[in-house]
């Protein structure tokens, strides 16, 4: 990964820039972000300590198998982390994602989840 160090001179420049025509900013982001789908989110996923994916984003969610319609974003697959170790663990829909999240990526309180749902059922 690159690391580019701006200058105070640079930066003042470029927001400069930037005020002086705010819609032809973000016109052109707008362009770079619909062209290079796959930097913006390695570019976030960098800029927000999360790991690197090992393997490429599949079609279907890793858990539940899922099929979005849209591959990226919070309705499309998404890198699944330890916060632990930050190691990345796979590809899953934004529910699984969000249920791991919620039961703190706790194993024993995933099975204790099953095991109760389990017991409702019968």
């Amino acid at each position: 990964m690159r690391v580019y160090k701006t200058s105070e001179k640079e930066r003042a420049r470029r927001m400069a820039r930037y005020f002086a025509n705010p819609e032809k900013a973000h016109a052109q982001t707008a362009r770079w972000r619909k062209a290079n789908p796959d930097r913006v989110r390695e570019s976030y996923w960098r800029s927000h300590g999360y790991p690197a994916p090992t393997r490429p984003r599949p079609t279907a969610c890793e858990l539940c198998g899922f099929v979005p319609d849209i591959p990226t974003g919070r309705k499309g697959l998404q890198l699944d982390h330890c916060h632990a170790t930050k190691r990345f663990r796979g590809w899953l829909c934004h529910k699984c994602n969000k249920a791991l999240g919620l039961l703190s990526d706790n194993p024993t309180l995933l099975r204790r989840a099953a095991d109760y749902l389990d017991r409702q059922a019968g």
